[in-house]
């Protein structure tokens, strides 16, 4: 929506953008953020819960 909101605005100020910003531009521009959101997840997520699995379980409750 912050894509959408943004472009908006600038149209507003620069109408010629539009020209540059194409619907196929934006739909790729919305599944690059959608698969590099998912994959910066699932990223964090594995090294958050391998440093866990890792450790021996006394450790795990003086955390």
């Amino acid at each position: 929506i912050g894509i959408t909101v943004l472009i908006y605005a600038l149209s507003k100020e620069f109408p010629e953008i539009l020209l540059i910003i194409s619907t196929q531009n934006l739909l790729a521009l919305y599944g690059l953020v959608l698969v590099l959101g998912i994959l910066l997840t699932y990223i964090a997520t594995r090294f958050a819960v391998n440093r866990y699995l890792k450790m021996e379980t006394n450790n795990l409750y003086y955390i």
